[in-house]
């Protein structure tokens, strides 16, 4: 699984009360073709001590990083951390 290590943060869930955070996890990339446009990157929040995922969500990919985008997939891990306000840690 593409994952990274971020600054642990304690957010709310409503099945589980409070929790701490401290992986993100890129799960799928969709819909992108390299073609001038945007595309779309499935996400989700770890708590590594229990392996549960949170805050599973969608997010849009911008052209102009999708066009930055080689063989590594930091520049989205970048992307989706700032948009989030995470820090990735190593």
């Amino acid at each position: 699984m593409n994952t990274r290590n971020i600054t642990p943060i304690t957010s709310w869930s409503p099945e589980n009360g409070n929790i701490t955070v401290d992986k993100l996890i890129l799960k799928d990339f969709i819909h992108y073709f390299f073609d001038g446009g945007s595309g779309w990157v499935s996400y989700a929040l770890q708590d590594s001590s229990t392996q549960m995922e949170y805050f599973a969500k969608n997010m849009e990919i911008p052209s102009s990083t999708i066009q930055q985008w080689g063989a590594s997939d930091d520049i989205i891990f970048e992307y989706v951390a700032n948009q989030l306000n995470l820090t990735i840690i190593n």
